[in-house]
C-alpha cells in the first residue's frame, strides 16, 4: 500500500475534516496501561438495558442505557459511537430493537423515573436514522420501578412476515400493570390490544418466525397469543416460577426455550406447549444463534458465569473466562470483569457462529472464539458521570496545567497528571467507610487542589448524592483520610451530624491554608474543619455555594430552602443577606444553580422566576433570555453555569432538559448566545467547567466527559488528545477528478491529536475491503493501522 503522511497545524486539519463549527469531543478515561498500548480507551460504568442486533447488517448494534439513551456500534461492537439523540425526551431507557430490514430504523422505550419533570415523555421513541433524531410514537405509562425493572429486558420486538421489502410493519411493545401495545405501520400508531394489569415485570416478547404467534415472559409464566396479541393465554408445563427468558429456534420455529429463574433451561418441541428440562443451572436468560441455533449463551444469576453450548444443549463450556481491560481496577472487579447477572445480555452474530457481543453489569464485551473467553470490547463507550453540581464535578490545579480531576458518581476521583492522557481512579478507603457506617456510598461530588506549588493535597467530597463526607489527601488521592470536625473523628454514631451536601470545596487562592466546604471551613489546609457560624441566619442552615477567585475573602452561602444568598467578605467571619429574590434558586431537585464571578465579587448568576439565567450585582437582575434559545420545553430550566476565568466575559450554560440543545455560550458578557450543542449527545444539562489554562469547556455526562474548544487560541489543549465524533473517516474525490482513488488523500485525526493525510486505497489487509474500490472500510483499516505507529 502506497502511503504519504503529511501533518498539518490541528486546526487546519480539524477545519478541513469537520467543517469550520467547532464540534465536541470525547475523551476516554483510559488507564496508564492503555495509554501505553496505544489503545483509544472507553471506561464504561453505567450499565446498558437492553441490546438489538440488525438482521439485516450485523455489524450495527443498539444498547439501550441505564441514564444515557442510547448507543450504537457500527463494526460489530469493536467500537461505540453516542448518537445524538434529539428529541428523545427522557435519558432512561429501557427496551431497544432494530428493524430486521432497515438497520438505521430502531424503537426504544425509555421511562421518566428521576425525571419527575416529564412524566408525560415517556413511552416508545422511533428513529429512522440511526439513533439521531427520535419521534414520540406511543405515549404510555412503563410502570417503571427501579427495585425490579432496572435489569435486562427485551419487552419491544417486530414480527419477521411483516416486511413491505423496506421495513418491518408490525411491531409490539409490552409494559407491566399495563399491555401489549400492537401497531400494524411501522410504528406509526398503536393500539393496546391486550392487558398485562396483573404482570409486574415484563422479561421478554417474541414472535414465530413462520406463525406469527406472540409470547410473552414474564413474572406470571409464559403466555401465548395466536391472534397477533390478543387473548394471550397461559401456557406450557412450566415450573411455578417467573419465566425470565425466552428464545426460538427459527429455523425450527416449534422449538422453544425458556429460562425458570434459578431453576434451569427449558425446552420445547411443539411451540410451547410441554417443555422438558434441558439444563439445570441457576439461569436468568438464554439467547440463541440465529443463524446457528444449536449456539447457546445461558446466563446465570449472581457470578455464575455465562454457560455456552455448541450442539444445542448436549454438552456445555463451564469455564468461560473474561478478559478485562488493563488498569482502572477493573481485573478482578465483580462489577466490571464478570459476565453473569440480571444486567447481562448477549447478541450473537448470524453470521459467524463464533462471535458474540455482550453487555455486563457495566462493561461491553466480544467473543471471537465462540464463547471460550470474552474480551472488553467498550472503547469510546464512555461512562464515568461525574456528579452533577453546578460548582462541582471537576477540578483543574491551579499552578500545574497537566493535574486535573473528574469526580463521578459510583467510583470516585479519576485524576490525571497528564493533561488527560491517561487517568488513575484514587478511591481506595471508600469502601472502609462504608462498611463502617461513615458513608453510605463511593461517589464523590466536588473537589479542589491546594493551590500550593508542588503540593499534592486535595480536599473532596464522598458519599451518597445529598448527604457527603469530607475527605483530605496529601498524597495526590493514593491515600484519604477523614478529617475531624469541630476536633471530632468522624464515626457511624456522628456521622450523620456532619454530612451535608458540600456543593463546593475550594481552597481560599490568596490564603490557600482556607478551604470552603458545604458548611465548614478549615484554617489548615483541610486538615481539620470547623462549622460555620452563620450568626442570624443559622436557622436557615446555610451551605457554601460559591468564591470569587479573585477576592478569596468573598464567599457566598443559600439558604437550606433555597431562597436566600448570604455573602460573606471576611472569609466568613460575618455574613449579610445578599438577596431574597422572591423566588427558588433550585427547580427540580434542591440543587442551587449559583456561580460567583471569578473577577468582580459583586457579581452572582444564577435563576430568575422562570429558572432562566439571570445575573444579579447587588441591586439589579438582568435575565438573559437562553431558554429561548433551548427549545419549546416548559419544564426546561437552566441548570449549570460556567465562567471563563481568565475571560470572565466569557460564559457558558447548561439547561435541564434531554433531546433539546443544552449547552450555550456568550462572549460578550451575555449581549449576545450562540446555541454551541452541535454534535453534543443530547442528554440534558448536567456539571461543566473552563479550563482556567487552556479556555476549553469540559462537560460531564452519564455519556462520559466532553470537551468544547476555546473561542481563542490555546496552546496545549486537551481537546486535540480527545476522540473525534464522527469516529468513522470517510474517503471522498477529494482532489475533484469524478473519481474516489489514490490521488484522494483522506484526512486523519487520531485520539493522541496525530494528524495527517494519507493516500487511500483498496486495501487488503486486515480489516481492509479489498473490492476493487477505494471506500470507507479501506480508510478504516487505514486508520487503525495508522494508529499504531
Amino acid at each position: 500500500m502506497n502511503r504519504y503522511l503529511f501533518f498539518f497545524l490541528n486546526l487546519i486539519l480539524v477545519a478541513i475534516a469537520y467543517g469550520s463549527i467547532p464540534q465536541w469531543r470525547v475523551l476516554p478515561i483510559r488507564s496508564q496501561q492503555e495509554y501505553q498500548q496505544s489503545k483509544i480507551g472507553g471506561e464504561a460504568e453505567q450499565h446498558p438495558r437492553d441490546i438489538s442486533r440488525s438482521v439485516s447488517n450485523p455489524n450495527v448494534i443498539y444498547i439501550s442505557h441505564d441514564v444515557a439513551q442510547v448507543w450504537r456500534s457500527d463494526d460489530a461492537g469493536t467500537t461505540w459511537r453516542k448518537p445524538l439523540c434529539k428529541n428523545l425526551s427522557l435519558i432512561y431507557a429501557n427496551s431497544i430493537e432494530a428493524d430486521p430490514v432497515n438497520p438505521d430504523i430502531v424503537f426504544v422505550s425509555v421511562s421518566y423515573w428521576y425525571d419527575w419533570k416529564h412524566p408525560d415523555k415517556e413511552g416508545v421513541y422511533r428513529s429512522t436514522d440511526g439513533g439521531n433524531t427520535w419521534s414520540f410514537v406511543l405515549a404510555t405509562t412503563t410502570h417503571f420501578d427501579s427495585s425490579t425493572h432496572r435489569i435486562y429486558r427485551h419487552s419491544i420486538t417486530f414480527d419477521p412476515n411483516s416486511s413491505d421489502g423496506s421495513k418491518a410493519l408490525r411491531w409490539y411493545a409490552a409494559f407491566p400493570k399495563n399491555g401489549l401495545f400492537r401497531s400494524q405501520d411501522g410504528g406509526n400508531t398503536w393500539n393496546n390490544v391486550c392487558s398485562l394489569a396483573t404482570h409486574n415485570v415484563i422479561y421478554k416478547v417474541m414472535v414465530n418466525p413462520v406463525s406469527g404467534r406472540v409470547y410473552i415472559a414474564s413474572d406470571l409464566g409464559l403466555y401465548s397469543s395466536s391472534e397477533c396479541g390478543v387473548n394471550l393465554q397461559k401456557i406450557g408445563n412450566l415450573p411455578v416460577g417467573p419465566v425470565t427468558s425466552l428464545a426460538i429456534n427459527p429455523q425450527n420455529p416449534d422449538m422453544i426455550y425458556a429460562v425458570i429463574k434459578g431453576n434451569g433451561l427449558y425446552r420445547s418441541t411443539d411451540a410451547g406447549a410441554t417443555f422438558s428440562l434441558l439444563k439445570s443451572f441457576n439461569a436468568l436468560f438464554v439467547f440463541v444463534n440465529s443463524g446457528f441455533p444449536n449456539t447457546i449463551y445461558l446466563v446465570g444469576d449472581g457470578n455464575n458465569n455465562t454457560i455456552i453450548s455448541h450442539n444445542g444443549g448436549s454438552t456445555w463450556i463451564t469455564n468461560m473466562y473474561t478478559v478485562p481491560a488493563p488498569g482502572l481496577g477493573r481485573d478482578g472487579s465483580s462489577w466490571k470483569s464478570v459476565i453473569a447477572g440480571p444486567h447481562t445480555a448477549i447478541a450473537p452474530n448470524p453470521t459467524d457462529e463464533n462471535e458474540a457481543v455482550a453487555f455486563s453489569r457495566a462493561t461491553l464485551w466480544k467473543t471471537t472464539d465462540g464463547g471460550h473467553s470474552f474480551v472488553d470490547s467498550s472503547t469510546l463507550f464512555t461512562g464515568y458521570a461525574w456528579t452533577w453540581w453546578n460548582n462541582g464535578g471537576a477540578a483543574f490545579n491551579r499552578l500545574n496545567s497537566n493535574r486535573f480531576a473528574f469526580f463521578n458518581f459510583d467510583v470516585g476521583m479519576a485524576i490525571t497528571d497528564s493533561a488527560g492522557d491517561y487517568f488513575d481512579v484514587r478511591n481506595s478507603q471508600a469502601y472502609t467507610w462504608t462498611q463502617q457506617g461513615i458513608i453510605s456510598w463511593y461517589s464523590t461530588h466536588a473537589g479542589d487542589f491546594c493551590p500550593i506549588a508542588n503540593s499534592n493535597t486535595i480536599v473532596a467530597s464522598i458519599g451518597q448524592t445529598f448527604s457527603t463526607q469530607l475527605m483530605r489527601s496529601t498524597d495526590g488521592g493514593l491515600n484519604w483520610q477523614l478529617p475531624p470536625i469541630n476536633g471530632q473523628t468522624l464515626t457511624s454514631s456522628n456521622a450523620s451530624t456532619y454530612s451535608e451536601n458540600n456543593y463546593l470545596i475550594a481552597f481560599n487562592p490568596a490564603e490557600p491554608n482556607i478551604v470552603y466546604a458545604g458548611n465548614k471551613i478549615s484554617a489548615d489546609c483541610g486538615a481539620h474543619f470547623n462549622t460555620v457560624n452563620f450568626g442570624a441566619y443559622a436557622s436557615k442552615s446555610p451551605s457554601i455555594i460559591g468564591m470569587c477567585n479573585a477576592v478569596g475573602s468573598t464567599i457566598y452561602a443559600v439558604s437550606a430552602d433555597r431562597y436566600e444568598i448570604y455573602r460573606s467578605d471576611n472569609k466568613g467571619t460575618n455574613w449579610n443577606l445578599y438577596t431574597r429574590p422572591g423566588w427558588k434558586l433550585a427547580k427540580y431537585d434542591n440543587k442551587p444553580v449559583i456561580t460567583v464571578d471569578p473577577c468582580e465579587p459583586n457579581i452572582i448568576y444564577t435563576l430568575n422566576s422562570d429558572g432562566d439565567m439571570a445575573r444579579f450585582n447587588g441591586s439589579l437582575w438582568t435575565s438573559f433570555h437562553i431558554l429561548n434559545l433551548a427549545g419549546d420545553d416548559p419544564a426546561n430550566f437552566v441548570s449549570n453555569i460556567a465562567i471563563d476565568p481568565t475571560h470572565p466575559e466569557i460564559i457558558y450554560a447548561a439547561t435541564y432538559s434531554a433531546g433539546l440543545p443544552c449547552v450555550f455560550r456568550t462572549t460578550d458578557g451575555g449581549s449576545h448566545w450562540q446555541d454551541i450543542s452541535s454534535n453534543l449527545p443530547r442528554l440534558g444539562g448536567s456539571s461543566i467547567a473552563v479550563n482556567p489554562h487552556t479556555g476549553e469547556l469540559f462537560k460531564g455526562s452519564a455519556a462520559g466527559t466532553w470537551i468544547f474548544p476555546a473561542p481563542y487560541p490555546s496552546p496545549n489543549t486537551t481537546y486535540y488528545k480527545a476522540y473525534p465524533r464522527p469516529t468513522t473517516k470517510y474517503t471522498s474525490d477529494l482532489n475533484n477528478d469524478g473519481m474516489v482513488d489514490l490521488k484522494d488523500f483522506a484526512i486523519i485525526a487520531s485520539d493522541y491529536g496525530k494528524t495527517g493525510t494519507a493516500c487511500a486505497g483498496d486495501i487488503s489487509g486486515p480489516g481492509g475491503s479489498s473490492d476493487g474500490k477505494v471506500d470507507n472500510f479501506d480508510v478504516k483499516a487505514f486508520v487503525l493501522d495508522y494508529l499504531k505507529t
